[in-house]
């Protein structure tokens, strides 16, 4: 059997193209023995008798870092751990305490979607910004104890963006809205949010 290489040297495309289909053709048998005869060990002497490739996984390619923590116990980690400004959240220590803000005469679309807001983020109140920047509200917002700031812009009548802040240094994600649906939209009864919270 010629190998591949000395198939491509061959000039003639006709010859060429004959023997490479031969070539496929004894790779072919090739391949069919040896599934027969795996499958003939597997069947005398159990699944366990041929050994398999180790299946390639994302886990098993990743190498490991130096930078990488074992050991929780370190030192390094007890002190990040210890001076963590999110230590209080995930302990449930601290309560939140959300502002929900928007335009300073919103549409009735967007005070039913605020009140929405109310309904299913526990201790929230809603403000009008009025013409005050996100910048001074953020400021007002932490010197009466707020931990989060939750702004509704509103554009053609219609909420579009929601941006949550962290008090008082972040962090802050901005989200766009689209279809925006109220329970009254989607013929629920609010209590039943209440009681799913």
């Amino acid at each position: 059997m010629k190998t591949i290489e000395e198939i491509n040297q061959v000039k003639n495309k006709e010859n060429r193209r004959k023997l490479y289909k031969k070539y496929l053709r004894i790779k072919r048998r090739e391949r069919r023995k040896a599934d027969f005869l795996k499958r003939k060990i597997i069947a005398e002497h159990g699944p366990d008798a041929v050994p398999t490739r180790p299946v390639r996984t994302i886990e098993g390619e990743r190498e490991d870092e130096e930078t990488a923590i074992h050991n929780i116990q370190e030192d390094d980690i007890m002190v990040e751990e210890a001076i963590d400004t999110f230590k209080d959240y995930y302990n449930k220590d601290a309560p939140p305490k959300v502002l929900l803000a928007c335009t300073a005469r919103p549409h009735n679309r967007t005070i039913t979607f605020l009140k929405e807001l109310k309904r299913v983020i526990p201790n929230s109140f809603i403000k009008w910004k009025a013409n005050a920047k996100i910048r001074q509200l953020a400021i007002a917002a932490q010197v009466r104890g707020f931990t989060d700031l939750i702004v509704i812009n509103e554009d053609n009548l219609k909420p579009n963006s929601l941006l949550l802040t962290h008090l008082p240094e972040g962090p802050t994600a901005y989200f766009r809205l689209s279809g925006v649906r109220v329970c009254k939209d989607l013929r629920k009864n609010p209590t039943d949010i209440m009681n799913m919270r």
